[in-house]
């Protein structure tokens, strides 16, 4: 924060889980702007620069200095790095060097910055190709001395355990399931005053509207089939670096008036859009999705969900039963697993009871338990004491 993004946002909520039991700063870019939020931890904002392929997030600039200035001030016990950035793994070789344990969080997935570079696609299925395998390869190699790497799914698991002999542990990212899960009847029906969004049955995405999201193939699809479903709308909420690429298409195919764009919105507000009536299903196209918060959204809702046969994306989507899996690259299979899914409709209750128990295992709660006991096990094995 305050840049919105996966990464950020759960390093963040980490950290403040971790803050009622340990001490806590995290080391964060500087940016131009100031954000109106308190933190129950520490914040150390280094100088940074925007990242070329992506310039409304910033990069900490890789300052030695700096950094090891910043880490004795705060001399930490435990290190936990979240992503594989010069700056991080300078605190990786602060940590190994001063003989202190280090968690690595890995989040990064090559095909996501092979998506933005736009050259060696993923290979068939949206399976990692080559250059994304050396690229992780690589990336592995500078995690040595790491005491554990933590990944959000079995997916990332199997990726890269043949890559290291770091262990790794699997703990979600999670989801605020009493929230997506129920609401006042007043909340929901504010939702479409409150963005002006149409009143009438939507097919729904929420994310980011980014290069790495397949977000063009999306809209094609839909414009394919929306003529037969002149009562919807495929309702975008979020926003992004493509969002006037993306509106430019639906003028071009003529669909404008069936696709709305309702800007980003608070997590506060997510809710009453997964659970409004309108909701008729969750819609998503992105090859690279290393687990997807707003896919665990919306299985906490109970809504049936079209997802790419890629990334993690089927260990949360269960086609046939929960929704559908698409091949990621055939706007053909979309549409027909949009007809489809949209027809279910007495099939609506046991949809919603198989997601919401699968979304259940990923608990807020239970994601916090499982870092409490990581920090705990990397601080007993070291014989710290907190």
């Amino acid at each position: 924060p305050p840049v919105v993004s996966g990464t950020s946002i759960l390093a963040a909520r980490i950290a403040e889980w971790m803050s009622p039991y340990h001490e806590v700063g995290m080391i964060c870019p500087k940016y131009s702007f100031e954000e109106n939020r308190n933190y129950n931890f520490k914040l150390f904002r280094l100088p940074s620069a925007p990242i070329i392929l992506r310039k409304e997030f910033n990069f900490i600039l890789p300052i030695p200095g700096l950094i090891k200035e910043t880490f004795k001030r705060f001399n930490p016990d435990v290190v936990h790095i979240y992503d594989p950035s010069p700056a991080s793994l300078i605190l990786l070789k602060l940590a190994e060097k001063r003989g202190i344990p280090a968690i690595v969080s890995h989040f990064f997935y090559p095909q996501f910055l092979l998506e933005y570079l736009r050259v060696a696609p993923t290979a068939t299925g949206g399976k990692p190709g080559k250059l994304a395998t050396l690229i992780l390869r690589t990336i592995m190699k500078q995690y040595k001395g790491a005491r554990k790497i933590v990944v959000l799914t079995r997916m990332i698991k199997d990726y890269i355990g043949q890559m290291t002999n770091i262990p790794i542990e699997v703990i979600s990212a999670g989801v605020d399931y009493e929230s997506f899960s129920r609401m006042t009847k007043r909340q929901i029906t504010d939702i479409c005053r409150r963005y002006l969004i149409p009143e009438k049955p939507w097919i729904l995405y929420v994310g980011r509207l980014d290069q790495d999201k397949n977000l063009p193939t999306m809209i094609r699809a839909w414009g394919n089939i929306c003529q037969r479903y002149r009562d919807k709308i495929l309702l975008l909420v979020g926003n992004g670096t493509i969002r006037g690429e993306l509106e430019k298409l639906t003028r071009d195919l003529g669909i404008s008036k069936q696709v709305y764009f309702s800007g980003t919105m608070p997590e506060t507000d997510l809710p009453a859009v997964y659970l409004s009536r309108f909701a008729q299903t969750f819609y998503i196209t992105s090859k690279v999705e290393t687990q997807s918060i707003a896919t665990l959204q919306a299985l906490a809702a109970g809504l049936p969900v079209v997802a790419a046969n890629s990334g993690a994306l089927p260990e949360l989507v269960h086609s046939g039963v929960n929704g559908l899996l698409c091949n990621p690259d055939e706007s053909s299979d979309y549409e027909k697993s949009l007809i489809t899914v949209l027809s279910w409709k007495d099939r609506k209750k046991k949809i919603r009871q198989y997601s919401q128990r699968l979304a259940k295992r990923h608990d807020f709660p239970l994601s916090r338990l499982l870092y409490l006991r990581l920090y705990k096990e990397i601080i007993d094995s070291h014989q710290i004491t907190p």
